[in-house]
């Protein structure tokens, strides 16, 4: 009973697990009832503590991290052998110190919605430095600011709105624009609602990632390549548009491509370089775009088709772009097989870097610094890959695919809220709009 009373801070609802029932049986001495809902509800609760309460492919149609059903009996036979049930189920919750910084974060939340009022800043203009408003001393109380009372946006104030703006994704501009008033005016229970959708996102991962890995947070836009441990090295990422989100599962990085040709998928092919071609394939041609027919390998470039006579269902061409400045993998692309057709690749295009918000891509992560990437990933080979080698095999312009003597795990996930090592609690804009799905599925009656 205690160990579901303490499950309930982690999102798991007491009501799931029989509680009001096993009471019931205590009070009135029914031992073998309680004795039967009791051990459903251990079983349950372990489940749930190991691998998360909901499905993930019935509620997070992008997750595709799946990892294999945790073994529960060897637990339930523990405890019939005399180990304590909480000790026992206490050994199942994830390891990972985001998931329990999130836990602090939440009680920390908690605290804050029961103090009282949520403070509410009206609609209107922007709010700007200089500006006189009388939603200024709403938006100072708000951000706890001494002076409640002035009326006058200073710099003091634009500069606690622009801190405030960077933990919660946006751009750190210190104007208080739509966005900035929507976060802020965001209540603190769906921030915990948000919390708990991201424990459980957390349950359905590895209950401890590897000490190697490379982590990109999609919602975030932010890779981290972490090394015994430790965080080595961040860099920002460019991911799906909305309408080509990029997915979230995990995978082995085991190659490096140097140069690469670039095969477009036939979506791309379809809906993005056709339209060109028909307009003026003479400007794919000279990026180094050729095609074939499917079942030839001979490439030609693309302004030798009349592209005017090509339908559409079913697309009779291949693509390819073939290394070179104007290709969009840029010089590197790091391999980790997977059946989403999903990588990291560079990108020429490095001005989209400058944006707060990048959902740019058709699904694969554009990483903002290929080469200083590869020298992270290469430090591991017998072989020495340093910087000036990377460089030079880059500038011979060879296409050279090279296997790693260790695969590196790489989990791309999907977090809208995370605690620094620091402890700064962090929200990002649900890219997706993939929260509300798990948040229903949370808060749902109890089967």
């Amino acid at each position: 009973l205690r160990a579901i009373g303490e499950g309930a801070h982690h999102g798991l609802d007491p009501s799931r697990y029989h509680i009001t029932a096993i009471e019931s049986s205590l009070s009135t001495g029914d031992r073998a009832t309680a004795e039967l809902l009791m051990t459903d509800a251990f079983l349950l609760q372990a489940r749930h503590r190991a691998d998360g309460i909901l499905d993930p492919e019935a509620v997070a149609p992008e997750w595709y991290a799946l990892q294999p059903n945790t073994e529960i009996a060897p637990h339930l036979a523990s405890v019939a052998r005399g180990t304590d049930p909480t000790e026992a189920l206490d050994a199942l919750w994830p390891e990972e110190p985001v998931y329990w910084r999130l836990l602090v974060s939440k009680r920390a939340l908690n605290v804050a919605k029961a103090r009282g009022r949520h403070i509410v800043i009206p609609e209107g203009p922007a709010l700007r430095p200089g500006m006189t408003d009388p939603r200024v001393p709403l938006l100072r109380q708000r951000l706890a600011l001494p002076a409640p009372d002035e009326a006058l946006y200073d710099l003091r104030l634009a500069d606690a709105v622009a801190a405030y703006q960077e933990t919660m994704g946006l751009e750190p501009d210190g104007l208080a624009g739509p966005n900035t008033l929507e976060a802020l005016n965001t209540t603190p229970a769906h921030r915990l609602q948000q919390i708990d959708a991201n424990l459980e996102r957390w349950r359905w991962l590895p209950a401890r990632l590897p000490a190697d890995h490379i982590l990109v947070n999609v919602p975030a836009f932010q890779l981290s390549a972490v090394r015994d441990g430790s965080p080595e090295m961040a860099m920002p990422v460019i991911v799906g548009k909305p309408i080509r989100p990029t997915p979230a599962f995990w995978q082995d990085l085991q190659y490096l491509v140097f140069n690469p040709y670039w095969e477009i998928p036939e979506t791309i092919a379809v809906e993005d370089k056709l339209p060109e071609l028909r307009k003026d394939p003479s400007r794919l041609a000279g990026q180094g775009v050729e095609a074939a027919r499917w079942g030839n390998d001979e490439m030609v470039p693309v302004d030798q088709i009349d592209w005017r006579r090509v339908p559409t269902k079913p697309f009779p061409y291949r693509l390819r772009q073939l290394p070179g400045p104007y290709n969009p993998l840029g010089r590197i692309k790091f391999m980790l097989p997977n059946e989403q057709a999903v990588y990291l690749h560079d990108t020429p295009d490095q001005s989209l870097f400058d944006r707060c918000q990048r959902g740019f891509s058709s699904g694969c992560v554009r990483v903002a610094n290929a080469q200083r990437l590869a020298e992270w990933v290469l430090q591991s080979q017998a072989e020495i890959w340093d910087g000036e080698r990377i460089e030079k095999q880059i500038t011979s312009g060879e296409t050279r695919n090279l296997t790693l003597d260790t695969p590196i795990p790489v989990f791309i996930v999907y977090l809208t809220s995370y605690v620094d090592a620091d402890g700064t609690l962090r929200f990002y804009r649900d890219l997706y709009d993939n929260d509300s799905s798990i948040i229903r599925a949370l808060n749902a009656p109890a089967q």
